[in-house]
């Protein structure tokens, strides 16, 4: 059975965290629009989070974010591990 675009997007969010609109698009060769879809979904479903860093609107997998917490740890090409007070 085939994954949905819903689903390879969430997977890749997972493995990728903080990852941004334009990389999501690029490595799973999809439409922006389709992105955008789906990232709102995903969002208003509770299963990822974004956060605005700099220029880009990142996201992270829920399961990242823990409850009541004053920092995450955040995943970026260059910053593994990186703490990110939000």
């Amino acid at each position: 059975m085939d994954k949905s675009t819903r689903e390879k997007i969430l997977e890749f969010i997972n493995a990728h965290p903080g990852t941004h609109l334009r990389e999501i698009q690029r490595k799973l060769k999809l439409g922006l629009k389709t992105v955008q879809y789906h990232l709102y979904t995903l969002e208003k479903e509770g299963k990822i989070v974004s956060r605005r860093k700099g220029l880009y609107k990142r996201f992270y997998p829920t399961f990242l974010v823990k409850r009541n917490a004053k920092f995450w740890v955040c995943y970026h090409k260059n910053k593994k591990g990186e703490f990110c007070y939000i």
